[in-house]
C-alpha cells in the first residue's frame, strides 16, 4: 500500500511540474547568441502582446527569435555578451521574429505595432551559418566605405558586407572546427 502512495505522489508531482513548465527560448551559443530557437511548445499565448498575437496568427511560429543586444541590432560575439547570457538578460532585450521561408523579419515597435521588413543579406547568412567565427572591419581604399568581413573557418566561407548588403562571397578550404568567440 505504501509503495502505491509513493508512485501516486511521484506521478502527481511530475504532472504538476509538467503543467508549470516555462516556455522559453533555446539559446545555443555554438550556433548563435544573436538568434534563438523557439521551444516546441512556445509561445505561451497569454504572455504575448497584441502585436505578437497578430503576427503569430498571420505568420505562425517564427524560425528564429532575433535578440537585439543593442538598439541598432548589431551582431555580437559570444565574448561580448557572455555575462548577459549567464544572467539570462536576453529575456529582457528587444526581440524580433525571423521567418526564413518568407524572407521577412517582424520588428515589434511597441505592444500594439510592428513592422515587416525583408530579411537582409546579413541576416540570411546569420540564419544559415550562425554567428561568424571572426568579424573584421576593412575600409575600401577607393570609396572609404566600411566593409564588414565575416569568416566561417569551419564552413570555409567568407562574406563581405557593405551595410546589410552582401557584396562578395568566397569559398575556401575548411579549416576544421572553431569555437565561436
Amino acid at each position: 500500500m505504501r509503495v502505491n502512495r509513493i508512485i501516486v505522489l511521484i506521478v502527481a508531482t511530475t504532472f504538476l511540474f509538467g503543467c508549470f513548465k516555462k516556455k522559453f527560448l533555446i539559446l545555443n551559443p555554438q550556433f548563435s547568441v544573436n538568434l534563438a530557437l523557439p521551444t516546441e511548445d512556445w509561445p505561451e499565448e497569454s504572455k504575448l502582446t497584441p502585436a505578437q498575437k497578430a503576427v503569430f496568427k498571420q505568420f505562425g511560429k517564427p524560425d528564429f527569435i532575433r535578440i537585439w543586444w543593442d538598439n541598432e541590432g548589431r551582431i555580437k560575439s559570444y565574448l561580448n555578451v557572455d555575462r548577459a547570457i549567464d544572467k539570462k538578460l536576453y529575456r529582457k532585450t528587444k526581440k524580433s521574429w525571423v521567418f526564413r521561408r518568407i524572407e521577412k523579419e517582424i520588428v515589434f515597435v511597441n505592444e500594439n505595432n510592428y513592422s515587416v521588413v525583408p530579411l537582409s543579406d546579413r541576416l540570411k547568412v546569420l540564419c544559415k551559418y550562425g554567428d561568424p567565427e571572426s568579424i573584421k572591419i576593412d575600409e575600401d581604399r577607393e570609396t572609404g566605405n566600411k566593409i564588414e568581413i565575416w569568416q566561417y573557418y569551419s564552413a570555409g566561407k567568407i562574406f563581405k558586407f557593405l551595410d546589410d548588403r552582401l557584396i562578395k562571397e568566397q569559398t575556401l578550404p575548411r579549416l576544421g572546427t572553431k569555437i565561436k568567440t
